[in-house]
């Protein structure tokens, strides 16, 4: 969900679906044609093009409609500054899958609204097949991730945490 590019790590997830059965991938989103090329070229090495398919962008009620009815959304970027995706699919009750370059990592770690993989394909697969063999894992996710993100990232939330942040700037430099 988003942009299509060599950053997201789409590649290990690609190698991962190898080791998964039974489920499509949908990447959904657009980007670089080339790189989209080399992700078919990836899928079709790894036996896996018939799950592999390319959606295109979604927007609105149909993206929240889509993380309603994914089993799975996983983010593998090598690094993601925070993503926003992340936030949306567990507020939807999406259980979601990410590495440690995803700069929720930690968050989904800690509120338990998914799994952190290890940073390369055998670690995505296996994440994901924990899920997929887990399902009171998933209601678990799917109870805790919408709570954790209306816990923390409300426009309340953020405020409040916005204004305590300038608080301590003013209160450290007043004495300093």
């Amino acid at each position: 969900m988003g942009r299509i590019s060599w950053e997201k790590g789409l590649n290990r997830l690609i190698e991962a679906m190898a080791n998964v059965k039974g489920i499509p991938l949908l990447l959904v989103g657009n980007g670089d044609a080339e790189y989209s090329k080399t992700l078919k070229e990836i899928a079709k090495k790894n036996g896996v093009s018939n799950q592999l398919v390319f959606a295109g962008p979604y927007y609105g009620s149909v993206k929240h409609d889509l993380y309603r009815k994914a089993k799975i959304f996983v983010l593998p970027s090598f690094y993601e500054n925070f993503g926003n995706v992340v936030l949306e699919a567990m507020m939807q009750g999406c259980p979601v899958v990410v590495t440690p370059g995803v700069g929720l990592a930690d968050f989904v770690r800690h509120s338990r609204g998914g799994l952190v993989a290890d940073d390369n394909a055998q670690g995505l697969a296996k994440a994901i097949n924990q899920l997929l063999g887990n399902p009171d894992l998933c209601r678990e996710i799917k109870t805790m991730g919408p709570k954790a993100v209306r816990e923390k990232f409300t426009w309340d939330k953020i405020a409040e945490s916005m204004a305590d942040c300038y608080k301590q700037i003013i209160d450290g430099v007043g004495n300093g």
